[in-house]
């Protein structure tokens, strides 16, 4: 134990020269903060879940890159998909996908995505047991001002009584808090 403690507590030298000039517009610094969400993605099997989907369709771009840093970007710095690709540029690890590949991955986010929940539902169940003796459910709905019904949005009995398209959500809570929505 001794000696993986003084592997841990290693020390090294870094030389710099003074005298050498900076590239201008070249990054030298790099965000690793978002490395203990990717240690959460990777154990909640995100990747595998990727790795299924893309043997199922047809396109180019690496999708558990897109939606790893859709992911890391959104916990990180809240913004839109655009902002969300060029802050992932300041990672460490650089994307392999341009802006319009993280467009076209939304499509098949979205069509896939009960497939998604679910695995991750059976997945996270692996690392943290459920309490289901007792469930706990709440539901509610949300209006659009908009006049035809489309979609998931029809009509229905409207909390506010407003003769608008309603989409209903549900919530699941188990005896220890743990939500699944």
């Amino acid at each position: 134990m001794n000696e993986a403690e003084k592997e841990d507590s290693a020390k090294f030298n870094i030389e710099l020269c003074a005298g050498t000039d900076l590239v201008m517009d070249e990054q030298r610094r790099f965000n690793g903060g978002y490395l203990f969400l990717q240690d959460i993605y990777y154990e909640l099997g995100l990747h595998k879940i990727c790795r299924a989907i893309s043997s199922r369709h047809l396109f180019e771009y690496d999708l558990n890159d897109i939606l790893s840093r859709l992911i890391y970007t959104r916990i990180l710095y809240p913004s839109s998909k655009k902002s969300s690709f060029h802050e992932s540029k300041r990672f460490i690890e650089q994307p392999s996908f341009e802006l319009h590949d993280i467009y076209r991955a939304l499509s098949v986010i979205a069509e896939e995505s009960d497939y998604i929940q679910s695995r991750l539902f059976k997945n996270s169940t692996a690392i943290q047991k459920r309490n289901t003796q007792v469930i706990y459910y709440d539901c509610t709905n949300f209006y659009f001002e908009i006049d035809a019904a489309e979609d998931d949005k029809q009509f229905g009995k409207s909390k506010e009584n407003r003769p608008l398209p309603i989409v209903g959500m549900g919530l699941f809570m188990d005896m220890d808090g743990i939500y699944r929505g």
